[in-house]
């Protein structure tokens, strides 16, 4: 049997070093410096509450995610409650997968087009700043993949392997896919066309705009994966990663566009988007995961979360 200490070890030392240098530069800006920043961009902006309470915040993020692969990879965490691991962990997933596949493949587009890297040509990073950020962001997202994955094997393997269920009401699956589909088509649209006047402001390059591209497809991939993949046995973990994943993304991506609207501008379109995608993705999360727990009643020593 494959020891996985080793590899929780190694995650978890990787996600301290992802989320390091981001921290830094954040305490960096905090205290007024522009380091990281293109000269003569956002200094007078750093002093503004917005800014000193989403620094704050993200700070806060990058400690509650070392908190988190801790205890993924202490015996005293599979004691937490699993709703609560549910809720960071999908929060982690839902705010991470689109970097993690978006960046690398959107840097090397724009690498390949422009010559450089950049946040938008409206941006105030310069690109160094932009890639460090960016990567740490990928890096972390790589580690807690691990740190879940191999967690979730083990307090919820049985569940996984028995394959996801579509929901048992025709009315979850409807609203779901009205939300969720709604949602894709506008993150399609604005990574291929560009987010223009309605889109969310300041994400033009290619790299930011590929990340949009990928958020679109995981959130039709996640709608799907229980239809057409969940009665597969041979297919079952991976059901269940895409439905986890298009699920989490499409719940957490349209508020995180609002939080973190460029300038604080926030498109109304977008608004209307991030309303109807992360009630619909919630919704059907929690009816697949109730059918799926349903189908599966022989496995009564695996626990499920409590949605009490």
């Amino acid at each position: 049997m494959l020891n996985k200490r080793p590899w929780r070890i190694a995650a978890f030392w990787a996600l301290v070093v992802s989320v390091t240098p981001y921290g830094l530069i954040k305490i960096a800006w905090l205290a007024g410096s522009d380091f990281g920043m293109k000269q003569g961009t956002g200094v007078g902006e750093m002093g503004t509450p917005r800014f000193l309470i989403g620094n704050t915040v993200t700070i806060a993020m990058d400690v509650l995610s070392v908190l988190l692969g801790l205890a993924l990879i202490q015996p005293w965490g599979r004691r937490i409650p699993a709703w609560s691991v549910f809720i960071v962990g999908g929060a982690a997933t839902g705010l991470l997968a689109p970097i993690l596949i978006g960046i690398p493949v959107g840097s090397v587009l724009q690498l390949a087009v422009e010559g450089g890297l950049s946040s938008g040509g409206e941006g105030n990073l310069e690109g160094w700043t932009f890639a460090v950020i960016y990567g740490g962001f990928g890096m972390m997202a790589v580690a807690l993949a691990v740190l879940l994955a191999l967690y979730a094997d083990e307090r919820w393997g049985e569940l996984v392997a028995a394959g996801v269920q579509p929901p048992a009401h025709r009315w979850a699956t409807a609203a779901g896919g009205i939300g969720m589909l709604s949602f894709a088509a506008a993150m399609l649209y604005w990574g291929i066309f560009g987010p223009g006047a309605s889109g969310p402001l300041g994400m033009n390059s290619i790299a930011q705009r590929t990340v949009l591209t990928v958020t679109g497809i995981a959130a039709v991939a996640g709608f799907l994966a229980p239809l057409i993949m969940g009665r597969s046995a041979s297919r079952a973990r991976s059901a269940a990663l895409i439905t986890w994943v298009g699920c989490a993304t499409t719940a957490l991506q349209g508020p995180t566009g609002l939080l973190l609207a460029h300038d604080g501008q926030i498109s109304p379109f977008g608004l209307v988007v991030a309303a109807v995608g992360t009630p619909a993705a919630v919704l059907y999360g929690l009816a697949v995961l109730e059918s799926t727990r349903r189908m599966a009643p022989d496995l009564t020593r695996v626990e499920i979360p409590d949605r009490s």
